[in-house]
Formats: C-alpha cells, sequence, structure tokens
C-alpha cells in the first residue's frame, strides 16, 4: 500500500508538469494540391471587409485552379491575382479593372477542442512597391489577430496568439491588400498547437446577458479609472449588449466601446480557484473608420488584480501616415490567485471617447487536469492495486 501511495502522488505531480503542447496543423508541411487533405482548404474570401461588419463564413469560396505543382489560383490568367503557395499568397483589390476585392484565405479546420496556440510568419515577400498589406487569423469567424505590414518589410514578424479552439471551427490565415494588389505577394504560415491545460473562464464564449453568470460581470469606472468606482452595466436587448451610463459606453461578447466623459468599460471576472492560473487574450482597436480623424487620440487596455495594475497597453490611433491602428497586441499572463478576488480588464478612452471601439477577450486556463483526466487515472491506478491484492 505504500507503494500505491506513492505512486498516486508521483501520479498526481506528473501529470501537470509533464503536459506539452502538441502540433496539430502545419500550414507548410501540410500544404497541398488537394482541398481538405489534412483539414486544409486554400480559399478566398470576398467581403464584407469593414469594420463594424462581420467576417462572413459563408462568402468564403475554394480556389478553383491548382497548376500542377506549386500553387492555388482563381484564374490561370490574372487578375485577378487571388493565389495561395505553400508559405505565401496573393490577394486581389479593385484597382485592377473588372475584378473584385479579394482576401487569400488558407483555412485549417480543427478536429481538436481546447486552448491552442497559432503561431507563424508574417512578412511582405516582394517588398518593391505598393502600399502594404494586413495580415490576419479568424478562429471561427472572429477575429483574433491583425496585423499591417508596410510595403518594404521584407523582415516581418513571427506572431503568436494563444486562444480556445473547438472541433469543426475554421481557422482562417488571412492576407489582405489593404489598399491597392501592387507587390502585395506576402509570406503567411501557421502552426497549431495544443496545450493540454483546463479552460476555466472564457470572456467570449461565457458573454452572457445576466450579471454574475459563469463569474462574469459587466460594467464600468467612473472617470479617472479608479477601480474602486466600479459600477454594474444594464443590458440593452435592443442592441444585444452591456451599455453603461455615459454615451457609447458599452460592452459586446468580445469587446466594446468606451464612454464619454472618459468612463472606462470593465469587463470583471471573480476567481473560483486557488493557485495558479494563465490568463492567454489579445487587445486591439477595432475602429477602422476615417472619418473626423482628429476626434481620437487612441485607447489603453488595462488588467487589475484585486484593483492593482498587472498589465497595460496603449493604442495609438496611427500607425503611420494613413495608416489607422488595428493591430493586435497579445498578452499572456502567469499569476496566483485565490477564490474571490478580482481581475478586471478595463479600456481608457485617454481623453476623447470618439471611434474606440476595441476587442479585448481573455481565456484563464490552469494546470489542473480535467476530471475525466484524473477520474482516468483512478480507475486504472485502482485496478492495479486490485492485482497486486490477488497475487
Amino acid at each position: 500500500m505504500r507503494k500505491l501511495g506513492l505512486l498516486l502522488l508521483a501520479a498526481c505531480i506528473l501529470i501537470p508538469a509533464t503536459a506539452n503542447a502538441m502540433l496539430v496543423a502545419d500550414s507548410v508541411a501540410e500544404f497541398s494540391g488537394v482541398q481538405g487533405q489534412d483539414n486544409w482548404e486554400y480559399c478566398y474570401y470576398t467581403g464584407p471587409f469593414n469594420w463594424p461588419a462581420a467576417y462572413d463564413l459563408s462568402h468564403v469560396y475554394r480556389l478553383p485552379l491548382w497548376d500542377g505543382s506549386v500553387a492555388w489560383h482563381y484564374t490561370m490568367s490574372p487578375p485577378p491575382w487571388t493565389m495561395l503557395a505553400s508559405d505565401w499568397g496573393h490577394p486581389n483589390a479593385e484597382d485592377q479593372a473588372g475584378t473584385a476585392r479579394h482576401w487569400a484565405v488558407r483555412r485549417w479546420t480543427s478536429d481538436v477542442t481546447g486552448l491552442a496556440t497559432i503561431s507563424g510568419f508574417l512578412a511582405k515577400r516582394d517588398p518593391g512597391g505598393g502600399d502594404g498589406v494586413i495580415g490576419r487569423v479568424f478562429v471561427g469567424g472572429r477575429p483574433v489577430y491583425t496585423r499591417w505590414i508596410a510595403y518594404n518589410d521584407a523582415t516581418g514578424v513571427n506572431y503568436s496568439i494563444t486562444v480556445p479552439v473547438a472541433a469543426g471551427a475554421p481557422v482562417d490565415l488571412v492576407i489582405d491588400p489593404f489598399g491597392n494588389t501592387g507587390y502585395d505577394s506576402t509570406y503567411l504560415t501557421g502552426r497549431v498547437n495544443t496545450i493540454p491545460t483546463r479552460i476555466i473562464a472564457d470572456s467570449v464564449a461565457e458573454f452572457s446577458s445576466t450579471q454574475g453568470q459563469s463569474n462574469w460581470y459587466y460594467g464600468y469606472y467612473a472617470p479617472g479609472g479608479n477601480p474602486n468606482t466600479f459600477g454594474l452595466m444594464t443590458w440593452s436587448s435592443a442592441n444585444s449588449r452591456w451599455e453603461g451610463p455615459a454615451a457609447d459606453l458599452a460592452l459586446w461578447p468580445d469587446g466594446g466601446h468606451p464612454g464619454g466623459d472618459l468612463h472606462w468599460s470593465v469587463r470583471r471576472w471573480i476567481a473560483e480557484v486557488d493557485g495558479e492560473i494563465t490568463i492567454d487574450g489579445a487587445f486591439r482597436r477595432n475602429n477602422s473608420e476615417t472619418g473626423n480623424d482628429w476626434l481620437n487620440d487612441g485607447i489603453a487596455g488595462h488588467i487589475y488584480l484585486n484593483g492593482n495594475e498587472i498589465w497595460q497597453e496603449g493604442l495609438d490611433r496611427w500607425i503611420s501616415q494613413g495608416v489607422i491602428n488595428t493591430d493586435t497586441t497579445p498578452f499572456s499572463l502567469t499569476l496566483t490567485v485565490h477564490a474571490g478576488d478580482r481581475i478586471d480588464f478595463g479600456v481608457d478612452p485617454r481623453t476623447i471617447h470618439w471611434y474606440d471601439g476595441f476587442d479585448f477577450f481573455a481565456a484563464v486556463s490552469t494546470n489542473v487536469p480535467e476530471p475525466a483526466t484524473m477520474s482516468l487515472l483512478g480507475a486504472g491506478l485502482l485496478a492495479l492495486a486490485a492485482r497486486r491484492r490477488r497475487r
């Protein structure tokens, strides 16, 4: 029995400690001339394109032509220039006479459920001209990563975003031509690694019209951003969102808008566990409207633990002249909490609240295995004990 006790102790220690991320998809290694092979499809998207319109999954279509060795094409006699090769692609814009705007879409359909890290490389392949491109990642039709790349940026970025995925959900790697089509050949790759942790809170999946459901509360800070001034918003059935006492102050499933008179919009989660947790998510401005540019000075996102700031990121209105900032800032925080602790996700309008729509979402996970995993472990150890007794 002493050995069995030691075995139980070792198992409880080793299961979380030895759990590793597992690669489940690789856009380059699994590139194919067969649509659907290894759950990959090679597609294009026809709109709508601009916020606040949603990315419409019903408007994603397979590219019809494989050239036999290198790439998928919309046509073999461009324009349109829409195509996808193993690690790069080309979108199309309306500046090509008689053609429509296309985003080039490399799609993987998930066959797993849980927390996953989507990572890859984004850069211009042809830095000779043009006005840049935007790389985007959507999960289940929801934007989780956006990054503008300048026309001459061949260095690019290695991106990484950790988000929940569900079996059957499409993961779309998108090349957006931004303005015109010229010189828009772009590298965009993606690898998906599942993370064997337990999701205990998800700000998007658990969004609700009821305060306190799944430990989520929807509110605001009074002008000045003092966490002690947290107040609750009111649900608007007409707009299907939470709304506060100031103009434009609102929260919806994956984002919201701060309010007039410098009110912050705040999403609060109350911890229900003791121990170490990880918070993974992202923050970005999602308003790409160009009117009244002088009326906006950007926003700032904040995360507070029991009223103490543990993360902050400011997002200016502009990246460069003529380029509105909608780039994504991913975050990953590991901290120790106790049941009842307050974690606030707040957005500050700075000094002007107009054109301040944002995405700000998070998933909270722990290394404690799912109950089913522990039950399976227990059953196996009990069977082992029974065999020992029979001997």
